[in-house]
């Protein structure tokens, strides 16, 4: 899949540079993010896919967005705190989203915990097991989207209301 791509592209991030050239030749000698046939270089044709030219160089061909989210991590800890990072993003997320949408909803207890049995489903449980930036470009702009509902209600937000909505729009 992409995730190696993304990963390699937050190091690149992580070092301050838009160039993941550098970054795939030292993961292709390292193997630290991704387990790459022997010989691979930065010319193997199917590594070609991952970074476009530009106007100062090579650059990520899937946007700097979920890069940009994980290069922090990435900094801190290489591979293992990315994942750990980009998962905790995603959980809290789905916390933030059961939480404010439950409220906004008016739902009891018995329905906020059948709520989240259905927020904790298999299709979700499988796509949280990857580094891909759809599920948490979803949660961010389902976050928003409460808020916006929770704004149209009340006629106001509050500190967490107004941090949600500038960070999923």
């Amino acid at each position: 899949g992409d995730s190696p791509h993304y990963l390699i592209a937050a190091q690149s991030l992580s070092h301050f540079t838009l160039d993941v050239v550098p970054a795939y030749a030292r993961d292709m000698v390292s193997r630290a993010v991704y387990d790459w046939p022997i010989g691979t270089t930065v010319r193997t044709p199917y590594a070609i896919h991952a970074y476009l030219p530009g106007p100062h160089g090579p650059v990520f061909a899937q946007g700097i967005g979920l890069p940009a989210l994980l290069a922090p991590f990435m900094a801190l800890g290489s591979v293992p705190f990315a994942l750990i990072g980009f998962f905790t993003v995603d959980a809290a997320g789905m916390v933030l989203l059961h939480q404010r949408a439950s409220r906004l909803a008016g739902i009891g207890k018995g329905g906020r915990a059948l709520f989240a049995l259905v927020m904790a489903a298999p299709a979700l449980w499988l796509a949280a097991t990857q580094v891909y930036p759809d599920l948490v470009s979803g949660i961010f702009l389902a976050c928003g989207f409460v808020e916006l509902a929770i704004l149209e209600r009340n006629g106001r937000l509050d500190r967490l209301g107004t941090a949600v909505l500038i960070v999923s729009f």
